[in-house]
């Protein structure tokens, strides 16, 4: 009986996966908010400063190859005072009531690569000020296509 590897051990558990950060781009508005770079960084990866833009771009991709046959769902849940401004890559955007944004990857051979642009929201909280320490969680959840 041969072993199956991990992916599909967690694609048939039903599991999440932890996503690895390549890079990060934004400015001191995100660098300042230690909440998010700890959930960045519990995902594993480098974060590079780079001061081009008020927002902060991510750009990502899976640690492993995804096998034909199998699909994967990014979720993306914003904490209050941080949105979703813009999601690219191969896939279906959908955004939740929530706030939360699902992105639909699909099947694919090779490495899939997905860009996100987050930028503060400009709610304000009760007191008058906007809310602090905006924190990002980012969820990849894979789907056997063959049953």
């Amino acid at each position: 009986m041969p072993i199956p590897n991990d992916l599909e051990t967690m694609a048939a558990a039903g599991k999440c996966v932890p996503l690895e950060v390549v890079s990060v781009a934004g400015t001191t508005w995100a660098l300042n908010h230690p909440a998010l770079l700890r959930d960045l960084a519990r995902g594993g990866g480098v974060l590079r400063k780079v001061e081009k833009e008020e927002d902060v771009l991510l750009l990502f991709r899976h640690r492993d190859f995804l096998p034909w046959g199998f699909a994967a769902t990014l979720i993306v849940e914003c904490s209050p005072g941080l949105q979703v401004k813009k999601a690219w890559g191969r896939g279906v955007r959908k955004q939740q009531e929530d706030g939360s944004v699902q992105i639909e990857i699909g099947c694919l051979e090779g490495t899939p690569l997905v860009g996100l642009q987050l930028a503060p929201t400009k709610k304000k909280s009760k007191q008058g000020v906007q809310d602090s320490a905006p924190s990002l969680t980012l969820h990849l959840c894979y789907t056997n296509k063959h049953g």
